[in-house]
């Protein structure tokens, strides 16, 4: 007999949503510092650089994918609404941090990252827009 699936799986997903979409906001934050920093000392070489951050940005969008894949299945979107609402949220406080998110790594994903300068400049958008998420403790 199949393991049913309750609130309890329910909430799990909610978790891992909340986690995944807080933790891509500080990743994004971090790592554009980083790769600013690389950047501006031009170590690594510009080719490798590109590579991080081109490599960072599908990291990024793979990880949206995961949160709309549940929002584009109806059966898991329903499952997603009731959680939500038994905590107080509801979808839009998800998709309007995840919906910014997301048109920052597509940006940063088309941008031209041919210099060290193009680089900086696609780090410092990234700077600009993507704040930290409210935390208890500094991070």
């Amino acid at each position: 007999m199949p393991i049913p699936q309750t609130r309890l799986h329910a909430n799990r997903v909610l978790e891992q949503i909340m986690t995944n979409v807080v933790g891509l906001q500080r990743d994004m934050l971090q790592n554009a510092l980083a790769h600013k920093a690389m950047a501006v000392a031009q170590s690594p070489d510009v080719a490798t650089l590109r590579q991080f951050v081109n490599d960072a940005a599908a990291s990024y969008l793979t990880r949206l994918e995961w949160g709309k894949n549940i929002v584009n299945t109806p059966a898991k979107l329903t499952i997603l609404n009731n959680t939500l609402g038994r905590v107080g949220l509801v979808l839009t406080d998800i998709t309007d941090i995840t919906n910014a998110l997301e048109d920052e790594a597509v940006l940063l994903q088309e941008v031209n990252k041919n210099t060290f300068a193009e680089i900086i400049a696609a780090c410092d958008d990234i700077i600009t827009n993507v704040n930290l998420p409210e935390s208890l403790w500094p991070e």
